[in-house]
């Protein structure tokens, strides 16, 4: 069996990452839906972005999508329960998701980064 090349994610330590929306229910997505849930004291509100921009461009050359990010704190989230409300689940998982629904073989895997 052929081995299938890796990409790593580089992520921040302290932060979490989740994919949602249409990407886990269509097999063409028209973009992917990012959560990204991050340590308020490692970074700024107005820094966060900034400081995942890097795990943002990986999965647009990953998957071949526009990205749409939801920065959330872990309080933030837990308050609105976004996780749960969305169905979002932890790129890892949703990786294999995204596999299922093209119906196409996987070309790489991703490997988080920190």
């Amino acid at each position: 069996m052929k081995a299938i090349p890796s990409t790593a994610i580089r992520i921040p330590s302290t932060s979490a990452l989740y994919i949602f929306g249409s990407a886990l229910t269509s097999p063409n997505p028209n973009d992917l839906d990012v959560l990204v849930v991050y340590n308020p004291v490692e970074c700024s509100s107005q820094e966060a972005y900034q400081l995942h921009r890097e795990t943002i461009e990986d999965l647009v050359q990953l998957y071949g999508l526009p990205v749409h990010i939801t920065l959330l704190t872990p309080s933030e989230e837990s308050n609105v329960s976004f996780i749960q409300r969305t169905g979002a689940v932890p790129v890892s998982v949703a990786q294999k998701v995204l596999i299922l629904r093209s119906n196409r073989p996987p070309s790489k895997v991703v490997e988080l980064k920190r």
